[in-house]
C-alpha cells in the first residue's frame, strides 16, 4: 500500500481539535485507519456490491469477527458504528479513508450516531436470526419453566439461559428467552420471579465473559481516550521520521507537553534526545494499545506514514 504525506490531523488530537464528545468516534476511526484487516473488508466490500452479490451472507462472518474483536469500554452501538465506517463510509467510496478531523460536521454526526446511542445494561433486543434456533431456545425455555422444584413447587421462570446468538448487539452481550405467564401470575410474582433470575443471572456470568468492575468504568473518561489518539499521534511522527532533526517545531512542542503532563518526566530538561526516546516509547505504546483494543486484527499497525525516502 502506497505511503500518504502526514498531515497535522494525523498526529494532533487536541481539544481544539477534537472535542470531548468526539473523542470515541475519533478514536475507533483512526485506529480502524491503521488496520489492514478493516480496510481489506471494505475493499471486498465494495467489490461485491458492484457485482451486485450478497454482500451479507459473504461477509457478514467476517464483520461480526471485526466487531466481536474490538475491545471498548464504552457503551456504544459497536455494530452499527463498525458498519457505518467500513461499508457505508470507506466501501462506498475509499477516498473517504481519510483523517477523522478532514470530515466534514454533518458526516461526523452521522458517523458519530451510534456512539451517542447509550445502550442500557439490560434491553430488549431484536434482530435477524433462523427461526429453527429460535424454536430450538424456545422450546428449551419453555420446558424449563414447566420444570417443578423437589416439594411440588413450580419454577415459575426459566432457570436455563438460551443464547440467541443473533440476537446480540455485540462483545459481552447475552440474549434471553423469558416465558411470563401472565395467566396464572399476578405482577407482584412476576416481579419477584423476575428479581430472582436477575440475581441468578449475575451470579454466574457466561464464560469468557468478565463484566466491567469501577475500576475498569472509571478509565471510562475523556483524558483516557485521548491519551490513546495521543499515543497514535506520536506513533506516526515517529514511523515518519528518520531523526529528531525532521520534526516540526509543532511536534517537538507536542512531545514537550505530553512529557510535562507525566509526573516522570516533567522535572527534564526536554532535550532533542528526550524527545526522540520518547516518541520511540509512545510508539511501543501505541502498538500495545491497538492490540488490546483491534484484538481481531493479527497483523501489525499499517503505519502508511514510515520513514521519509
Amino acid at each position: 500500500m502506497s505511503k500518504i504525506p502526514l498531515t497535522e490531523e494525523d498526529w494532533n488530537f487536541s481539544e481544539e481539535r477534537v472535542p470531548d464528545n468526539e473523542l470515541v468516534p475519533c478514536l475507533l476511526w483512526e485506529y480502524l485507519r491503521e488496520s489492514q484487516t478493516a480496510r481489506k473488508y471494505s475493499q471486498g466490500w465494495a467489490k461485491l456490491r458492484a457485482e451486485k452479490k450478497d454482500v451479507r451472507a459473504a461477509l457478514g462472518p467476517r464483520l461480526q469477527q471485526i466487531v466481536n474483536g474490538i475491545t471498548i469500554n464504552h457503551h456504544l452501538v459497536l455494530h452499527d458504528f463498525v458498519i457505518n465506517i467500513l461499508e457505508d463510509a470507506w466501501g462506498r467510496n475509499p477516498r473517504t479513508i481519510i483523517p477523522w478531523q478532514k470530515l466534514l460536521a454533518q458526516g461526523k454526526k452521522r458517523m458519530a450516531e451510534p456512539c451517542n446511542l447509550v445502550n442500557p445494561p439490560v434491553y430488549i433486543s431484536t434482530g435477524y436470526f433462523h427461526l429453527d434456533q429460535l424454536k430450538e431456545s424456545v422450546d428449551a425455555a419453555v420446558k424449563s419453566s414447566e420444570a417443578k422444584l423437589p416439594d411440588g413447587r413450580r419454577v415459575g421462570y426459566p432457570p436455563a439461559r438460551a443464547m440467541l446468538k443473533y440476537l446480540t448487539r455485540g462483545p459481552g452481550c447475552e440474549a434471553f428467552c423469558i416465558v411470563v405467564d401472565w395467566g396464572r401470575y399476578n405482577k407482584n410474582a412476576i416481579k419477584a420471579a423476575f428479581k430472582k433470575l436477575a440475581d441468578d443471572i449475575t451470579k454466574s456470568p457466561p464464560q469468557g465473559i468478565t463484566p466491567q468492575s469501577k475500576k475498569g468504568q472509571g478509565r471510562n473518561k475523556p483524558r483516557d481516550w485521548r491519551a490513546k489518539l495521543q499515543r497514535l499521534g506520536l506513533a506516526r511522527i515517529r514511523s515518519y521520521s528518520n531523526a529528531v532533526g525532521d520534526l516540526t517545531e509543532a511536534q517537538k512542542e507536542l512531545v514537550r507537553q505530553r512529557r510535562r503532563e507525566s509526573p516522570k518526566t516533567r522535572n527534564s530538561q526536554h532535550t532533542d534526545s528526550e524527545i526522540w526516546q520518547s516518541l520511540w516509547d509512545a510508539k511501543k505504546d501505541f502498538t500495545d494499545t491497538f492490540k488490546e483494543i483491534m484484538t481481531f486484527e493479527k497483523q501489525p499497525p499499517l503505519g502508511l506514514w514510515k520513514k521519509r525516502s
